[in-house]
């Protein structure tokens, strides 16, 4: 798990980074995010500012590429990378002795033209053969789709992915894959997830996506970014206060239910009670974690114990 601090003349956020990353909420505001990151990671000129706790996030060291899976095998960023691997497939074919063979045989074949021309009585009536070109040959080296097409949407999102993967060496991938609950249905959404929290590979898969199937790691609530480190930093302070017994596991659980409520309002404003959560200890938690990250939300406190009410307004008054 790692931290990401973004700087930008306009905005300030944390994103919370694993081996795989849900990005929910706001599509839009993702939207503008991403473009930053590819700016900042091809070495565009950006004022942008990643670092990785505390230190500036070298972007020499990294490949970022975004792209949408789509059953055309159209998206941008994969028509790049096609162009990229078919040049670098017609170099090792010019090595090949049969396209030696072929440029001599057409030098033969231009000079058995001119041979023909002097030959025809016709001297206004004369053809030529165009020298052999790389360049024709390139032009008629397609993409064979067929096979590809047949493919299920699942096997199609796996081809895309691996090759995007092979094109970079000696960097660390960081691949953002934008809404792909669009092209794949929920099966092959949850099994493409399995599929890549077990695949170990030393890359970052970052995932747009307003699906409930995955458990958000970063949301877009109320304007900013929303993840457990919010919950985190706050630890020490809820432990100094708290009116009960401590206890970690509790917490872990509050911390959830504080992702997955954002999570689930996301442009709205979270509304808690006790029902939301039908457990007064969780409640406690979950409510202290929301005013002291200062997340907003709308409570209703009528089912609660005024001692606890008291507690809550005495956090409240703290934070201000």
């Amino acid at each position: 798990m790692k931290e990401w601090h973004i700087h930008n003349q306009d905005y300030f956020h944390t994103l919370l980074l694993e081996h795989v990353t849900f990005l929910k909420g706001n599509k839009q505001i993702w939207n503008f995010l991403l473009d930053d990151l590819q700016q900042y990671f091809s070495n565009k000129a950006t004022p942008l500012k990643i670092y990785q706790d505390a230190t500036l996030l070298p972007r020499n060291d990294f490949s970022f590429i975004a792209f949408s899976p789509n059953e055309d095998f159209d998206s941008k960023a994969l028509q790049q990378i096609m162009k990229t691997q078919k040049k670098q497939f017609l170099n090792t074919l010019t090595f090949s002795p049969f396209y030696k063979a072929l440029a001599d045989s057409w030098e033969e074949l231009i000079e058995e033209v001119e041979f023909l021309n002097n030959q025809n009585s016709s001297a206004s009536l004369n053809f030529s053969l165009l020298p052999f070109d790389r360049d024709w040959v390139a032009k008629n080296l397609v993409f064979s789709e067929k096979s590809y097409l047949n493919l299920s949407n699942f096997r199609k999102i796996l081809f895309q992915l691996e090759t995007l993967e092979t094109t970079v060496e000696g960097k660390q991938q960081i691949i953002c894959i934008v809404n792909p609950e669009k092209f794949l249905t929920n099966a092959e959404l949850s099994r493409f997830y399995d599929y890549l929290e077990k695949n170990p590979n030393g890359k970052h898969y970052l995932i747009i996506t307003e699906s409930n199937l995955a458990a958000a790691t970063n949301v877009f609530y109320n304007d900013t970014i929303r993840n457990k480190l919010d919950c985190f930093k706050v630890k020490n302070k809820l432990m100094k206060d708290f009116p009960a017994n401590w206890d970690n596991q509790q917490f872990s659980i509050a911390c959830n239910w504080y992702i997955s409520l954002v999570d689930k309002y996301r442009d709205e404003t979270v509304f808690l009670d006790l029902e939301t959560v039908d457990n007064l200890e969780t409640f406690i938690y979950l409510y202290s974690l929301f005013i002291l990250t200062s997340t907003p939300l709308i409570v209703d406190l009528a089912r609660i114990p005024s001692s606890l009410r008291k507690y809550f307004e005495n956090l409240l008054l703290d934070t201000l």
